[in-house]
């Protein structure tokens, strides 16, 4: 038993390492970034929850990939998305935008999406907004845990791909209230602070 658990810990760190390099490579989700590395990897696209492994062991990976590979790069280009997000989300201020995952964490990399999260009564309002400045888009829905429907707008602009999550008024506040809102999103200021911390 022990050997079986100690050959799952070997499967489950090679899945980490190989996800970190899609992700950094291709620019994928963690969730399909986990996928393909099972199946490259193991063989197969199900498997137990002992090989699997969570999305901090894999953005360690991507950290250590970037420190490894991409050291002479990546910082600088972490630094343009930064701006092209800051960008955006003054031109989306109606909207309180807020920055988040790879971009944010620092492991953002050149196929990266910046991914922001809006917060309106209205997801139209956005779509509006988006077509008077001439920017094409696409649309999907994704239901949450709680049940919700929220709608997922894509688009790129200025050469950089942006992924748009619209949440109402209300899901900020659930946000605050359990403890989650500084450690994985940054409004305009949280992310020009760190802008100043990558420039200086």
């Amino acid at each position: 038993m022990a050997r079986e658990r100690k050959t799952d810990r070997g499967v489950r760190n090679r899945i980490a390492a190989t996800a970190a390099r899609i992700v950094a490579e291709e620019g994928a989700d963690y969730a399909f970034a986990k996928k393909k590395a099972l199946r490259q990897v193991a063989g197969r696209t199900r498997a137990n929850g002992n090989i699997v492994p969570d999305n901090s062991e894999v953005e360690d990976e991507v950290r250590r990939y970037n420190a490894l590979f991409l050291r002479d790069s990546q910082p600088a280009r972490l630094l343009q998305l930064r701006l092209a997000a800051l960008k955006m989300m003054r031109e989306l201020a109606d909207f309180h935008p807020h920055l988040t995952g790879a971009v944010l964490n620092g492991t953002g990399g050149e196929q990266s999406e910046i991914q922001l999260q809006l917060f309106t009564e209205n997801a139209k309002d956005v779509a509006i907004f988006l077509l008077n400045q001439g920017i094409s888009f696409d649309v999907e829905a994704l239901v949450t845990s709680q049940k919700e429907i929220t709608e997922i707008i894509r688009f790129s602009a200025e050469n950089e791909a942006f992924c748009l999550t619209i949440h109402t008024p209300t899901a900020m506040y659930r946000m605050i209230k359990k403890g989650r809102q500084s450690a994985e999103r940054a409004d305009a200021s949280g992310l020009m602070r760190l802008i100043a911390q990558d420039t200086g």
